[in-house]
């Protein structure tokens, strides 16, 4: 789950961020997670869309950024 993903690795600043790392998203209810790809697009599954790319800084994700961790 989400949740359980959340729990694992190392929780990094988005200064530290890289390919590969995950950020977790605070929606209304639930948690989502997404892989980052750069500093500003991530890629994740939308149940509207599908596997999809979306950014940072679009008005949906903006203000529900929570944070990211690095599994290795």
């Amino acid at each position: 789950s989400t949740k359980e993903q959340s729990e694992v690795g190392q929780k990094i600043s988005f200064k530290e961020v890289s390919s590969g790392d995950l950020v977790f998203f605070r929606t209304i209810r639930v948690f989502h997670v997404g892989i980052m790809l750069n500093k500003k697009e991530f890629i994740h599954s939308s149940t509207l869309k599908g596997v999809t790319i979306d950014r940072l800084d679009a008005a949906y994700w903006k203000g529900k950024k929570a944070y990211f961790r690095r599994v290795l």
